[in-house]
């Protein structure tokens, strides 16, 4: 509820029902998960956050392409809202 609160309160955008399919020079392409239909959305950082228990992260295979990677969350250890919250203010600060 926390963060529901605070992405209305600052208008942040919330995309359900949607998968990221790629991430380019010109921001996040996602894919709806019901019509498939591929959209472009305008970004200079992109921030994945999946899942309820660790998965082997893709850290490694990001690593070398060019992309700064840090590992937050549940993809670092599990965790919950406020530890993943404060990873996240963390890598952000030091940014």
């Amino acid at each position: 509820m926390y963060l529901r609160d605070a992405f209305a309160y600052h208008g942040t955008p919330v995309h359900t029902l949607t998968r990221i399919a790629a991430v380019t020079d010109e921001g996040a392409v996602v894919e709806d998960a019901t019509t498939g239909e591929r959209r472009t959305i305008a970004a200079d950082s992109v921030v994945i956050a999946v899942g309820f228990a660790p998965v082997p992260s893709m850290a490694e295979e990001l690593r070398g392409r060019g992309y700064g990677v840090f590992e937050v969350g549940d993809g670092r250890q599990v965790g919950n809202i406020m530890t993943s919250i404060w990873d996240a203010y963390e890598v952000a600060h030091t940014l």
